[in-house]
């Protein structure tokens, strides 16, 4: 329950902070400028993926199975950071290279990756795996907070655009800065030089994890993109209201998720994870419910009158919520814990391209507007779905009091 209420509050804060600063940005930078923000955020989105590489759910697994030896958990810590590292810093060369050949912002992409500074240095892995969700809450909400509070002093017209990246910026280095601290000075944990053979030895066992990682994001993270690409930044700030939206609503199972996670790591309890899934459902279901009848009046506070055309879109995205929180149990919550990487990578694989194929489809038939977008993200998350529980059924997990 700690852990639930620890992460829960962090993730409510995360996903309400852009929520609660989206109308005053929308007004004073205007809906161009914010879409253009948006939109490099969706890219730079794609480099997260390739910094985390899997290690939030493997190194997770890796920290919670070995929580009593010390010595395997500077192992784990060092090894994670070192390659976090390194990705951050092939990004960065990757960048500074494209600068000669593209024509863009460059201080807004440039601004917006040094906020993936966070996803380098703060350990939430580490923290899930050790169950003390105490510590991100602690270190995560004010620097959430110090961001909201920055934007409503400095962002004042269109001018300042250039600020918002730059203040989700220092709140990621302010909370790498503290997460740094906690882990060496209270957690103590000893970082020791890594060798290379080692390091390849974890790049090999998240890998599988990441291809999904990676493969997910075509999907997810793809979506806005596309919808910058072919219909403009001013139809991605309609999208984006309505992701944004969907996002809160996932807080629940997103939460649920991360807490039991380490749990199911090490129980591998089958009837456990059936009763959390069926309250999981009944609760995802009844907040769809209360926001898809409230839709006009949600949209119309946090967006404004010219915002309106979110509403269609944050109709069809409610149905993903408890539809991923189905294929979370079955994938994240069983297939991976049981040790079916491989299944579960290759339902992901299907998914992104049957995800593909739907998106040339409406490129093919002219017919590329954000309700199709919104209604073929729809569709692969149900397929998703199907094919995990495929995948859990045929390797006979989904049994009654099934426990290894």
């Amino acid at each position: 329950l700690s852990n639930f209420s620890n992460l829960s509050l962090i993730q409510f804060v995360t996903l309400l902070v852009p929520l609660v600063t989206y109308p005053y940005l929308i007004r004073v930078i205007g809906t161009q400028y914010y879409g253009n923000i948006i939109f490099a955020q969706a890219i730079v989105s794609y480099c997260i993926i390739f910094i985390d590489f899997g290690f939030n759910l493997y190194a997770t697994s890796e920290v919670s199975k070995n929580k009593s030896n010390k010595e395997k958990i500077n192992e784990i810590f060092t090894n994670v950071i070192s390659i976090k590292i390194i990705i951050y810093i092939l990004i960065f060369i990757i960048f500074y290279i494209t600068t000669f050949f593209l024509n863009f912002d460059y201080l807004l992409y440039f601004l917006t990756l040094c906020i993936c500074i966070y996803d380098v240095f703060f350990p939430l892995w580490y923290f899930q795996g050790t169950e003390k969700m105490t510590y991100i809450s602690t270190i995560i909400i004010p620097c959430r907070i110090l961001s909201l509070v920055l934007i409503f002093l400095i962002i004042k017209d269109q001018s300042n655009y250039l600020m918002v990246p730059t203040i989700y910026a220092i709140s990621s280095f302010l909370a790498s800065l503290l997460s740094t601290y906690v882990i060496l000075k209270i957690e103590k944990i000893n970082l020791k030089f890594s060798h290379l053979s080692k390091i390849k030895v974890y790049i090999k066992n998240a890998y599988y994890i990441f291809i999904s990682n990676l493969v997910i994001s075509l999907y997810l993270a793809s979506n806005r993109v596309i919808v910058g690409l072919f219909l403009g930044n001013v139809k991605l700030a309609y999208y984006d209201l309505a992701e944004k939206i969907t996002g809160i609503l996932k807080v629940v199972q997103s939460v649920i998720s991360q807490t039991i996670y380490p749990k199911n790591n090490r129980d591998k309890n089958i009837d456990f994870i059936k009763k959390m899934l069926f309250t999981s459902l009944i609760i995802n279901s009844i907040i769809i419910g209360i926001v898809y009848f409230n839709a006009n009046y949600i949209v119309s506070i946090l967006g404004g009158s010219d915002m309106l055309e979110s509403i269609k879109i944050l109709k069809i995205l409610l149905f993903t919520v408890p539809i991923v929180g189905l294929s979370n149990y079955f994938g994240i919550q069983i297939l991976l814990p049981f040790g079916f990487k491989k299944e579960f990578s290759r339902v992901i694989l299907f998914s992104a391209l049957f995800y593909i194929f739907s998106i040339l489809t409406l490129l093919y038939f002219d017919i590329m507007t954000i309700i199709n977008i919104s209604l073929s993200l729809l569709i692969v998350e149900i397929f998703v779905a199907v094919f995990m529980f495929y995948e859990t059924y045929k390797k006979n997990l989904w049994k009654k009091n099934t426990i290894i």
